[in-house]
């Protein structure tokens, strides 16, 4: 399994969308559904248009950001486990963009899921540990 997940290569680029409003607490979050009952400003990513402003920007509160693919059943366990607890975050499929491919690379990405909580990553997923990275940020 671990082979499967180090072979990521990139293909097809399409546009991502996400949304990104305030809560009540004047916390910025990024979502892929937009939030219900709250103004948002929705934020697209693609190949031509990718930028650090479209995700969570490093060291805030709420910052989680996932690079996955379609493809891999850890990346869906670890969505899956954010969802759960109502944590927002922003997906960077590597298959499907070449510019997050690139922010992958060159966060030294080796195997998906790569996941970053404010400043701090995690390889791969393990729900305690995750949850740990969460409770550090206060999500």
């Amino acid at each position: 399994m671990l082979g499967v997940l180090l072979c990521c290569p990139a293909t097809t680029v399409v546009a991502q969308d996400a949304f990104k409003w305030v809560d009540d607490q004047g916390r910025t979050h990024y979502s892929q559904t937009p939030p219900a009952g709250r103004p948002s400003q929705p934020v697209t990513t693609t190949l031509s248009s990718y930028t650090p402003t479209a995700t969570p920007q490093s060291g805030t509160a709420d910052a989680v950001t996932l690079f996955t693919t379609r493809w891999c059943g850890v990346c869906k366990k670890a969505k899956s486990f954010l969802k759960r607890r109502g944590v927002d975050f922003v997906e960077h499929d590597i298959e499907r963009s070449a510019d997050a491919k690139r922010r992958f690379n060159s966060l030294n990405g080796r195997g998906v899921p790569l996941i970053l909580v404010g400043d701090q990553r995690m390889n791969g997923f393990s729900a305690p540990r995750l949850e740990r990275l969460l409770e550090q940020v206060g999500q």
